[in-house]
Parts: structure tokens; C-alpha cells; sequence
């Protein structure tokens, strides 16, 4: 799909056919890859894989697999990294974390930052179930960004948390509101405030 950078490194862009990258705003933009640090460049001793950073992994990631919107990228990541604090407090120095661990602290972290909007917030970036995570998160795998051990698996995020009761249920009014209002009612009139 991407051209390789040519030997004089001419910088040339590359347009994702069939995707249309969406703003918060609801506006939208074709997407232009730049391919200046693709792997495979040649170099003075043959051909060298450079790394490429993250934003050029996601520009690839995007233009292969359109499913999911680039912030959901951006949070997997940043979410990993407040798992990782999170079991380093927790004495757990493991460097790996688990599927299970990682959809813990994307809960943990999507609370924390979006509150009772987290599951919007998700449906709009095209994350529907903690599958899709999975998906996210191999995407990263296949592209370097991310590593896995030989016993993680896709597999390892089907039965994470249903998405209602991660984030809709903890705001959701214990009492029904018609009876909070009607024993508050009761308790002013008997003289309790």
C-alpha cells in the first residue's frame, strides 16, 4: 500500500483510499501518509529497518484499518501506561501485562478521565465491546509499537467487562427517582432535613 522511500529520501505522500478521517467536530479530511521512515530504507550497508515512531505507525495502522478512529490508539496507549504505575504502586514490577490487566486499567482510566460519557465516547472512536480493544491493541503488536509474549492472544480480551456495567451502571441513580423525590418529600414534612 505505501510506496518505500526512494534512495535520494524524497519525501511523497500517499493517499488511504476509502478512508475519510473524522474530527471531533463531525468534519472531514482525507488522509496523506508520509512514507519518509518506512522500513526497509536503503542504507549505506544495505537495506536497514528503522524504527518508526508512533505516529507513523498509526498513519499506516489507519490506512490498513479504518475501523477504529485514531484517538482510540492514543488512549490504548496512555491507558497501558496508567496500568502500568498502577500495578508498579501495586509492587507487581512485571514489565508484561496481561490482556486482563490492560482492560482493568482501560476501565479504570476511561472513569477516570470521561466519567459517565466513557461509553459515547468509545462508540464514536468505534470501540463497541473489549474485542475491539483486543483489536486496537494487536493492531499496535503487528506494527512494533507494542510487544506480546507467545501466550498473548486475542482471545485474552473476549470476556472482559460488559461496556453498560463498566460505564453506565456506576452513574446511574440508586433509588428510582420518583421515590427519592417522594421520601425526600416525607422527610421535610416530618421535620427531617
Amino acid at each position: 500500500m505505501l510506496d518505500h522511500v526512494l534512495a535520494n529520501k524524497r519525501r511523497e505522500t500517499v493517499d488511504c483510499p476509502n478512508y475519510f478521517y473524522r474530527t471531533p467536530w463531525g468534519c472531514g479530511k482525507s488522509l496523506a501518509v508520509s512514507t519518509t521512515s518506512v522500513p526497509g530504507t536503503p542504507g549505506a550497508f544495505g537495506t536497514k529497518m528503522k524504527k518508526i515512531s508512533f505516529h507513523e505507525a498509526l498513519t499506516t495502522i489507519i490506512c490498513e484499518d479504518s475501523r477504529f478512529d485514531e484517538e482510540a490508539y492514543h488512549f490504548v496507549r496512555e491507558a497501558l501506561n496508567h496500568t502500568m504505575k498502577r500495578l508498579k504502586k501495586a509492587q507487581q514490577t512485571n514489565q508484561h501485562v496481561s490482556g486482563q490487566e490492560l482492560l482493568e486499567g482501560i476501565r479504570d482510566y476511561a472513569l477516570d478521565q470521561f466519567g459517565p460519557m466513557s461509553k459515547t465516547v468509545f462508540e464514536c472512536w468505534g470501540i463497541r465491546n473489549c474485542e475491539n480493544f483486543g483489536e486496537v491493541v494487536f493492531n499496535l503488536v503487528n506494527k512494533g509499537v507494542l510487544g506480546k509474549t507467545d501466550n498473548d492472544k486475542l482471545d485474552d480480551f473476549k470476556n472482559g467487562f460488559n461496556f453498560d456495567d463498566a460505564f453506565v451502571k456506576p452513574f446511574q441513580p440508586t433509588k428510582p427517582y420518583r421515590e427519592s423525590i417522594a421520601t425526600r418529600h416525607h422527610d421535610v414534612a416530618q421535620g427531617h432535613n
